[in-house]
């Protein structure tokens, strides 16, 4: 994980480091991109938690997020250094 990434998420506040941090282990587990089930990421914290960190981690530039209802959002991590 690159460190600009990782300060830039960190300074977005509530659970968007926790999140990305999730987003970054199941990367490297399964690669890019990556579903995500925000109801079950076991972080002690509930999906509309999650979820509010994931907008902010989208609107900092970090994500890309693709939505379709009733499946779990395919996040692509916007990194300089492996592209996205």
């Amino acid at each position: 994980m690159p460190w600009p990434w990782l300060l830039a998420a960190s300074r977005l506040g509530g659970k968007a480091l926790n999140v990305g941090l999730a987003i970054w282990q199941k990367r490297g587990i399964t690669g890019d991109p990556v579903v995500l089930s925000l109801s079950r990421l076991e972080m002690g914290f509930d999906r509309s938690t999650a979820s509010r960190a994931l907008v902010a981690l989208e609107r900092a530039g970090l994500v890309r997020v693709e939505r379709a209802p009733g499946h779990a959002p395919r996040i692509s991590v916007v990194d300089d250094e492996g592209g996205c």
